[in-house]
């Protein structure tokens, strides 16, 4: 099982968009690297969804100029010891767990070589006990990668 440690004060950075914009998803990009290859990850920014950006009660659509110009900044900050590693959103009402839009999101993001990512993580939150909590999940793809079918599996998240 994939492990991915998340300092405290990003979660709570995004419990507060999450609240923000709810009854809207909030949402952006994970930055941050892999100690073992996809198998344990650390998170060391977020990028909110940007200026640009359109949230709905079902989805949400980013800023994505917004978040490249970030994840470019981060990227020459650290030195390129930070990058991305996927998306994190709320499910304001509707559980932590993967929509179809999700799947189909972290499809396209493993299959997508300018990504790099091809086993992008994916955190939601959800507010179902009266404040928000947060789980995560991995994209891989299996034996049947021929024809882009790809398994989510949810990962340990250590919030730290």
């Amino acid at each position: 099982m994939t492990r991915v440690w998340l300092p405290v004060h990003l979660l709570a950075e995004m419990a507060v968009a999450a609240d923000e914009w709810a009854p809207l998803e909030a949402g952006g990009v994970l930055a941050g690297y892999w100690s073992t290859k996809y198998s344990e990850a650390v998170v060391t920014h977020l990028i909110d969804a940007g200026p640009g950006a359109e949230h709905r009660t079902n989805g949400m659509t980013p800023d994505a100029d917004f978040q490249e110009s970030e994840l470019d900044r981060i990227f020459a900050e650290t030195t390129g010891d930070s990058r991305y590693l996927g998306d994190w959103h709320s499910h304001p009402g509707m559980g932590a767990v993967p929509s179809p839009t999700d799947r189909r999101t972290l499809r396209r993001i493993a299959l997508d070589p300018d990504a790099l990512a091809p086993r992008p993580l994916m955190l939601i939150l959800d507010d179902a006990a009266d404040e928000w909590g947060v789980i995560g999940w991995q994209a891989r793809f299996g034996w049947l990668r021929r024809f882009g079918i790809i398994h989510v599996d949810a990962i340990e998240l250590i919030v730290g």
